[in-house]
C-alpha cells in the first residue's frame, strides 16, 4: 500500500505540470512577413533607416524600430549615415497595427460608491 508521502511526491510533479499548462494559453496573435536580401560584406558603407510610409516617420514606434533596425547593422559592421541624402544604402521598412480589440473591465465598488452610497455603510453623516 502507498503511503500518503509517496503518493504526494509522486501526484506533485504531475499537479503542477498541470496548473503550468492552464497558464500557457496565448491569445496574442502576430502576423509578421519577412523578407531578406543578402546584404554586401560590409567595407564601409553607411546606411539610413527610413520609413515606406511617410506618415510612420517621426513616430515614437517607428523610432523604436529602427534603432533595433540600426543597432543590428552595426554590429554587423556598417556605419550609421548622418542623413539618408550621405548615405549609401537606404534601409525601408513598414509597419502595421490592426484595430486590436477592446476589453472594458468593471468591478463593483471600485472608483464609485459601492453598496452603501456616498456616506458609507450606515447611510448616514458618521
Amino acid at each position: 500500500m502507498l503511503s500518503m508521502k509517496t503518493f504526494t511526491r509522486a501526484a506533485l510533479p504531475v499537479a503542477l505540470a498541470l496548473g503550468l499548462s492552464a497558464c500557457a494559453t496565448n491569445t496574442f496573435k502576430a502576423d509578421v512577413s519577412r523578407f531578406a536580401v543578402p546584404l554586401p560584406a560590409p567595407q564601409g558603407q553607411t546606411f539610413a533607416v527610413v520609413a515606406e510610409d511617410p506618415k510612420l516617420a517621426g513616430g515614437l514606434e517607428f523610432a523604436t524600430y529602427a534603432n533595433a533596425v540600426a543597432a543590428e547593422l552595426t554590429q554587423l559592421g556598417y556605419a550609421q549615415a548622418a542623413s539618408p541624402d550621405s548615405a549609401d544604402m537606404l534601409v525601408r521598412f513598414d509597419y502595421r497595427v490592426d484595430g486590436g480589440r477592446e476589453r472594458v473591465r468593471t468591478s463593483p465598488g471600485v472608483g464609485g460608491y459601492g453598496a452603501f452610497g456616498p456616506w458609507g455603510r450606515w447611510g448616514g453623516w458618521g
